[in-house]
């Protein structure tokens, strides 16, 4: 199945606490956020619905839900605090009015989100995943849609980890087990050739 409709464009901690991070380096080296641009344009043209999702945290973090002490060290430097410029999207794929955003506060945002009924009240059976990083929110998102009976297929070339050989990895080992892989280019031809506005 490689059509866009009953598709959504989910777009995953472009943000830049996170693009500036410490995947800074791979997400310049790769294009990445020219080429979401694009992926993001031609969803918006094809009347595909997009949700964009990041990571984001109260004052007092008491809405942390993950135990991993990547998200402990998070909390130390009182980093991805929302109403601070770290949760801020990143300019190239802000969101549009009417345009859904999930905050999350872990890796998988299906955790603790209405990401699911998000996607169940428009009637998704297929999501296309682009996110930062690669083998972090990419991959827990791919699992737990696979898992939930929803298609995956992962725009690889949108995607980056803090280190190349991790984004390799994830992307030949761990990402086929859970779907399908395309190019930006690939997913740009497929939403020009669906019907406009046939998602669901």
């Amino acid at each position: 199945m490689n059509d866009t409709s009953n598709a959504a464009l989910l777009l995953m901690d472009y943000e830049l606490g996170i693009c500036s991070g410490p995947s800074a380096g791979e997400v310049e080296r790769r294009g990445v956020l020219a080429r979401a641009a694009t992926c993001l344009d031609a969803a918006r043209k094809a009347a595909m619905p997009v949700i964009h999702v990041r990571v984001g945290f109260v004052d007092d973090y008491t809405n942390k839900t993950s135990a991993s002490p990547r998200f402990a060290g998070i909390q130390e430097r009182k980093g991805l605090l929302l109403g601070t410029r770290d949760t801020e999207f990143c300019d190239e794929v802000k969101p549009a009015s009417g345009e859904p955003v999930v905050t999350k506060s872990c890796v998988d945002p299906f955790i603790g989100t209405n990401l699911m009924e998000l996607l169940i009240g428009r009637g998704i059976r297929r999501v296309y995943l682009g996110g930062v990083s690669t083998n972090m929110v990419v991959e827990s998102t791919a699992r737990h849609a696979a898992d939930s009976g929803i298609h995956v297929t992962v725009i690889e070339d949108i995607c980056a980890s803090g280190e190349a050989a991790m984004h390799e990895f994830a992307v030949t080992k761990t990402l086929p087990m859970f779907g399908e892989l395309c190019s930006s280019a690939e997913f740009i031809e497929r939403a020009e050739h669906s019907e406009p506005g046939k998602t669901a």
